[in-house]
């Protein structure tokens, strides 16, 4: 039984580590190839927040207490900071567990940069979208599928009398 989890967690394409003491003492495969590293062993006696942006680090040490209580904490999106310094976006999460005894925090750790370089993306999107709307002399609106003005652009409320909602 040990044996099949141990192999489930190599071939996860998720980070798994475990750390005990502030000290990461497994790591496997998926976690090196988001932190940017050949060898999974590099991180064994790190710190685990060594892997962290400084701005996450407090909310990471509460989730930590958390986990250690058996509390369930909830998934948190953070920025852990690769070896070549640059940043990766990753939603992650902690269980507390116990290694001989002691108390100890299994997380599981999904590599989001694609999803939070899209929905950037999108944003980046919508406000030209916006911006081009509202700098034209067009009366433009937006009309949803049960025929309701969903937006309506400030030149076109100016000259009809409308409050464009924002």
């Amino acid at each position: 039984s040990e044996d099949r989890h141990r192999k489930l967690v190599e071939i996860s394409p998720n980070a798994v580590l475990l750390h005990q003491d502030g000290k990461i003492i497994y790591a496997n495969r998926a976690l090196a190839r988001i932190h940017g590293t050949e060898d999974a062993d590099d991180f064994r006696g790190k710190n685990v927040l060594d892997l962290v942006h400084p701005a996450s680090r407090e909310a990471i040490r509460t989730n930590i207490a958390q986990d250690l209580t058996g509390a369930s904490t909830p998934f948190m999106e953070l920025q852990m900071i690769r070896s070549d310094g640059s940043l990766v976006f990753v939603e992650g999460r902690g269980v507390g567990t116990t290694i001989e005894g002691k108390p100890a925090v299994l997380v599981a750790i999904t590599d989001i940069t694609g999803r939070y370089k899209a929905v950037q993306a999108l944003k980046e999107s919508e406000e030209r979208y916006r911006n081009l709307a509202e700098a034209s002399q067009d009366l433009i609106f937006l009309i949803g599928r049960d025929d309701r003005v969903e937006y309506v652009n400030n030149h076109a409320a100016a000259m009809l009398g409308l409050h464009p909602e924002k």
